[in-house]
């Protein structure tokens, strides 16, 4: 890593800590979205595309409420 790269990641790991929890979680979340997104070869929006496909199949949507019918009974 150049000494320039390496300024920049230490400049955003103190950024980093003045965020919230929460700010930090969507920016994990954000940040794990892109390594996926570029791990398929794929644009973050094509991603959420498919998974809001998902989330609206019918089969997908009785395969999740059958589970949750079989874990309803279970407390952690």
């Amino acid at each position: 890593m150049t000494s320039n790269r390496s300024l920049i990641v230490y400049e955003l790991k103190r950024e980093i800590a003045l965020l919230s929890v929460e700010e930090k979680l969507q920016l994990r979340d954000d940040i794990d979205k892109q390594i996926r997104a570029v791990a398929l070869g794929k644009s973050v929006s094509e991603i959420e595309a498919e998974l809001e496909e998902m989330a609206n199949d019918p089969d997908i949507q009785r395969e999740l409420a059958a589970i949750e019918l079989e874990f309803a009974g279970i407390s952690i």
